[in-house]
């Protein structure tokens, strides 16, 4: 297995867990991902499904560059059901499945 898809597998199974992952600028673009801002700006649509406001306040986070702060908002949102919830943290464990075909 090549060291990608190593680091793929390890990922996936630390996202079994509740984890939320910040890395080093660039990292994601250089795998076709999207930038952090763009992921907050991502689960703020996904929110505004649910609560206008935590959209709100997840978009005035990420405005400040608080961007923990803003996906912290949208993991404790009650109003968003779990599923979606998981669907949408799970973005870059799906976009690593299909970059790097990890198992």
């Amino acid at each position: 297995m090549d060291v990608p898809s190593q680091i793929a597998s390890e990922l996936l199974r630390t996202l079994d867990k509740p984890t939320i992952l910040f890395a080093g600028a660039g990292v994601g673009k250089r795998a076709n991902l999207m930038d952090w801002h763009e992921y907050m700006e991502y689960l703020a649509v996904t929110a505004a499904n649910y609560e206008v406001e935590t959209a709100g306040l997840i978009r005035k986070r990420t405005g400040q560059d608080r961007l923990p702060e803003a996906a912290r908002l949208f993991k404790i949102c009650s109003d968003i059901p779990e599923g979606e919830r998981r669907r949408a943290a799970g973005y870059f464990a799906v976009s690593f499945r299909s970059s790097y075909g990890a198992e």
